[in-house]
Formats: C-alpha cells, structure tokens, sequence
C-alpha cells in the first residue's frame, strides 16, 4: 500500500453488524476495548502489544469512563402517543462515538527492522494528521489517539466524544452525515423508503384467575388442580400464539428486505446520499493536500484508476519524490525565514546604533555651540575690559581720576558709567571684573605712590560702597 487511507464512523452502545457478516459486530465498548488492546477485543492480533497514546485530551481509558459519566447523567424528554411526556435515557442505539482509523503503508516489520530511521517518518504523518483532526474539529470535544503496531500496517486510532452536544450527537462530528442531515434540514424532505405494513399479530389469550380461597380443604386442593391445568393450557396456547406471530414477522422481514432491495435499484438518486458522497470525498481530498501529499501517500489506490503494476509503481515514485521537493521546499522557506530574520534583526540594530550615534553627536554639537557662546560672551567681555582700561588709564593720566582713602571719583561722567558696569555686583564672578579690580589697585598704589598720599589698603571694595553713585 502507498496510498493514504482514512476511515471514520459512529458508534453506539448497541451492538451493530459489519457489512453482510452478522457474525462480526461492532459497538462502543467493542471500539474502546480494540483501542485499548484489551484480551477480549483483541483476538484479530497474533501477538497484542500495549496500545501507544499519541495525543488528545484524555487517554482511551479516562474517555472511555468520562463518556459513560456523561451517559448516566442525560436525560431525554420524549412525547408518547397519548401525548404525555416522560424523561428516559438515550437510546442504546444513538451514536455517542465518534472514530477515526488511520493507516500508513509502512508494515510493522519494516518499521522494527530500522526503527532508527523509519520512527521519523511515522512522527512526521502522526503530527500531520494530528494537527489536521484539530483543525477539522469543533471545539469542545474530547478525545484520544493511539498508535497501534502490532499488526500488518501502522495504523493510529482517533477517538473523539462531542462533550457540548446534549445528547453527544457524534453524527455532527461525521462530516458525511452531517452533510446529509443539514441538506434534510434545509429542504424539508426524506427520501427514506417507507418499508410494507407490518403483519397483524394474535392477541394472547387471557390469563386464567386464580380462584378464591375455599373453606374446605378438598374443595382448596380440587380448584389448585382446575388452576394449573388452566395455567398449562394457557401456556402452551401462548406459546403457538408467539411462534404463529414470529412466524409472520420473518416473512414480513424477508417481503420488506426484498421490497427496500427493489425500491432501492428502481430508486435513481438520493439526494442527501449525493451531499453524504460529496462530504466525504472532499474529507479524503483535504486529507490529501493536509497530510497524504506532504508524506508522499497517493490519492487513490491502483484499483481506482484500474492501473498496472508499472503505472502504480511510477505514480508511487512520483509521490514520494513530490514529497521529497515538498520537504526541500519548506526547509528553504525555513532557511530564507531564518536568513530574513537575522538581516531585519541587523537592520534593527544598526538602525539603533545609527540613532544612537545621531544623538550623542547632537549633545556634542550643543556643548560646542554652548562654549562657542561662553567664549563669544568672554571675548565681548575683554573686549569690553580693554577698551575700560584704555580709558580709565588715560582718565588717570590727564589726572581726571582722584583717588582717596576710601575709593576713588572720575570728572568725566562717560568714564563713571562704563566703570560701574565693570564694578556690577552681577559680574563679581567673571574673569573680565577680577582683572579689572586688580588693574585698579595697581592704578591706586602707582596714583598715590605718585602723589605722596597715605597708602591705602588693596583689598577688595567693600560690597555698601560699590552701590553709591560716583564709585
């Protein structure tokens, strides 16, 4: 086998015959004892071995008991014919199980004969159709997976409950049959066939009363005696009565099965079979493209297409090799993702580096422009000194500065203004006001040397008389 298979069904807790053999039946608590590969269940196996959970929610074992919690606990209301409405349990016969089975074509021997490097390409299709059974299903449901390797093929089985549905409609997670049911829904009609009227069966005939207890002891025993003759002859009509109605329902079970037979080769379409057929080959479609085609599986089997041995053989290799391209495909997609992540992630960090350098240069611009400004104010004020200084120097010159034991005075008024914005408490900490102080004391030493007055004190000009006018 290289082709994909998959199969699904429901299952309910009424045992259900497997195509014409009435001998083989299947049931829920069959389907869980086969997942589980318990003795009773297992008796297609040679050799059993111990069933290996591969995913879901709950192992086999925890689903198989959540399931019959949840089976216990719901109750249906149902209308009788009378009217009245009564609750019940769900029928043994409604579909609570949901399954699945997937096969590979790799054989169980293959696998153990180089289990090394066969087990990858199990996890790959396992993963595949693991993620493809989350994806097809609704939310809410619980279910199991397991692996079995313990006969011909590989093969895995999904078991699934639908937890939400009320009464655990598993139908709804039957992508055929809910197809069917939707298109019922939609259009009003069944095109179920109506099977003949059943027989008219004999009544039973009524049972012989008891008789009332007599005073005597010989009349008691005499009617005990009436009764059970009574009793024997009732049951022995009873019992032709049952066997003449069995007999007229086998006939009318052979009649209706030939009459369903007929109706169903005179039948030309069914139109919800028609959306039953489409679901499900869509199903093994999508399976296809999700999981068949990445693990080199054909699409149908050579039995589909009538091919020959050659042709399967060739169609085989020409899956696995678009497999293989499939593989290197997304490998480079990985390696150009990688490789696009590592240039946007340098891109990222140049970009930061490039930002950060832009800001460090701004900060060094504005410490240049700041100092460009302090020594732009500093030469203004030199400039401004000198020019003080010329001044003031030639005030003393022309004798137009008098210096006395106090201080000093200047005749020329122009001289006075530009001298007191030097001797501006607001400029005591510039450089240009500590020059221009020590260019007076040496003026007043050299004046007063000059003139043969008293020396005075070359300390700094006390702060109350820089404020008086004329100083």
């Amino acid at each position: 086998m290289s082709y994909q298979f998959i199969h699904i069904q429901t299952y309910g807790d009424s045992a259900r015959s497997v195509g014409q053999n009435e001998n083989h039946v299947n049931s829920a608590q069959q389907v869980f004892g086969e997942a589980m590969r318990l003795p009773e269940y297992s008796l297609h196996v040679d050799n059993p071995l111990p069933a290996h959970c591969v995913g879901g929610t709950h192992t086999v074992e925890e689903l198989a008991r959540r399931r019959s919690e949840l089976l216990l606990s719901i109750r249906e209301k149902v209308v009788s014919k009378t009217g009245k409405t009564y609750e019940r349990r769900l029928r043994k016969d409604a579909q609570t199980l949901y399954t699945e089975i997937h096969s590979h074509p790799m054989k169980c021997s293959v696998l153990q004969e180089n289990y090394a490097q066969n087990r990858h390409v199990i996890n790959q299709w396992l993963a595949l159709l693991l993620r493809d059974f989350e994806n097809r299903m609704p939310s809410g449901i619980e279910w199991s997976a397991v692996l079995h390797r313990d006969e011909e093929y590989v093969h895995a089985h999904i078991l699934a409950i639908n937890a939400d549905d009320p009464k655990l409609n598993a139908a709804s997670l039957h992508c055929g049959k809910n197809a069917a049911s939707r298109y019922r829904a939609a259009h009003d009609t069944s095109s179920a066939i109506p099977p003949l009227p059943k027989p008219e069966l004999l009544l039973r005939p009524r049972k012989p009363r008891k008789p009332k207890l007599a005073r005597k002891q010989q009349t008691r025993v005499r009617n005990q005696r009436k009764y059970e003759a009574a009793i024997f002859e009732w049951e022995q009509a009873c019992t032709q009565v049952h066997q003449e109605n069995q007999k007229r329902l086998r006939l009318w079970r052979a009649e209706n099965s030939a009459h369903l037979r007929e109706a169903r080769k005179l039948r030309t379409h069914v139109p919800e079979m028609k959306a039953y057929d489409d679901a499900m080959r869509a199903l093994q479609d999508h399976y296809h493209d999700a999981v068949g085609k990445p693990c080199g599986l054909l699409r149908d089997g050579p039995r589909k297409e009538r091919l020959s041995t050659v042709e399967h053989a060739t169609r085989k290799r020409q899956a696995e090799k678009l497999a293989k391209d499939i593989k290197n495909v997304k490998h480079m997609r990985r390696e150009t993702a990688a490789e696009a992540q590592n240039i946007a992630d340098k891109t990222r960090m140049f970009v930061k580096n490039l930002e950060a350098q832009e800001a460090r240069l701004l900060l060094r611009e504005e410490e240049i422009r700041r100092r460009e400004d302090d020594l732009t104010a500093r030469v203004s004020a030199f400039d401004e000194l000198e020019v003080a200084m010329e001044e003031t120097l030639s005030a003393a010159e022309r004798g137009e500065i008098h210096f006395s034991a106090r201080g000093f005075q200047l005749s020329n008024p122009n001289i006075t203004g530009r001298l007191q914005n030097f001797l501006n408490p607001d400029l005591c900490q510039t450089p240009a006001r500590k020059i221009f102080e020590k260019f007076l004391k040496l003026i007043k030493r050299t004046v007063v040397g000059s003139t043969g007055y008293p020396p005075v004190s070359t300390d700094e000009i006390p702060a109350e008389d820089l404020d008086r006018p004329g100083l």
